[in-house]
């Protein structure tokens, strides 16, 4: 534990549990506070990056899909004002689809059909923007590219035990039962407490499988290890990834890439992160950044949302962590 971090989250109250991990080179450390280093975190949005670009990238190097390809190819049921995008606008938001909808509320029989009834809707969605003109960062396009992947072969929750990710989970299958291993991230709508169920309404709905834009849960050591294979594509290390993956991470200067975010002016990084650096952050209070030009990662882990959902500051504290970072 580094006691001005300690201090500084002691200070803001914006969590009241919290992991972090920082690497240089090949030289990670890792802390907690308010919980022990095997505490299992819902990640929320850190499902995308990790796990369906992750899926894609595997499914590239097999020769099976391209980002070019259009969704028509994987989705022929889709409606035309989709079909002919290809999957890179899936993947950069830029598909034209809504931020988010209630997809859920109307799910209902096996954790199958529900999953298939919330790529439905959202396949059915109507678009909020026209298709290749902007960015709206889009949980929709996620949970159709996850669709794609299963449907390519790979679906996107297996990719953990394909690259020995083996501390992170998906709740109901491989995860730890007793809630006392989760932090807790809040209350669903029937007042039941979310501690080893997923936040995201949606994907909980949907049975928190596959779902492609949340759903993944971690300690702070398994998501630095995911992160770290990414961190040692990136730097041309030996990992487990094929080399194809670099198209997930790479892109336009400034624009986010086919699976990841990039920093912004005023954004969680702090400032101290180099052009080239990509990362993501999840709504319960998860983020990560991976700056190949410093040889830099970092991972902060919270559950930010417990008990009420209210924001108390969780942008002020990923920028003063993320600031740290840098600085070491």
């Amino acid at each position: 534990m580094d006691p001005e971090l300690d201090a500084f989250v002691g200070v803001t109250g914006v969590c009241t549990q919290l992991g972090w991990s920082v690497r240089l080179g090949k030289d990670i450390s890792f802390g907690t506070i308010g919980c022990p280093e095997d505490r299992i975190f819902d990640l929320a949005s850190l499902t995308k990056p990790l796990g369906t670009a992750t899926a894609f990238s595997i499914l590239i190097e097999r020769g099976v899909l391209g980002l070019d390809d259009p969704v028509k190819r994987w989705i022929p049921e889709a409606p035309s004002t989709l079909s002919a995008r290809p999957l890179m606008e899936l993947l950069n938001h830029r598909a034209g689809l809504a931020a988010w909808l209630d997809l859920g509320k109307d799910l209902s029989g096996s954790p199958t059909q529900r999953l298939n009834g919330l790529r439905q809707a959202a396949l059915n969605a109507p678009l909020a923007s026209i298709p290749g003109t902007k960015a709206v960062y889009s949980d929709l396009g996620y949970i159709l590219a996850a669709w794609i992947a299963e449907r390519a072969g790979q679906e996107v929750d297996d990719v953990r035990s394909t690259l020995g990710w083996d501390e992170l989970f998906v709740v109901g299958s491989d995860a730890p039962s007793s809630p006392r291993s989760y932090a807790p991230t809040g209350f669903s709508p029937e007042g039941t407490k979310l501690q080893g169920q997923v936040h995201d309404d949606n994907c909980r709905a949907a049975g928190g499988k596959n779902t492609g834009h949340a759903g993944w849960f971690g300690t702070i050591s398994g998501v630095t290890k995911a992160v770290s294979t990414w961190h040692d594509l990136l730097v041309d290390r030996p990992n487990k990834l094929p080399a194809t993956a670099n198209q997930l991470a790479k892109g336009v200067p400034g624009e986010r890439t086919p699976g990841f975010d990039v920093p912004t002016p005023g954004g969680s990084t702090g400032g101290h992160w180099s052009q080239g650096t990509v990362g993501h952050l999840g709504f319960t209070g998860t983020a990560f950044w991976i700056d190949p030009v410093k040889d830099r990662s970092a991972v902060l882990l919270t559950n930010r949302t417990f008990p009420d959902g209210e924001d108390r500051g969780i942008n002020v504290l990923r920028q003063w962590f993320f600031d740290w970072a840098a600085k070491l």
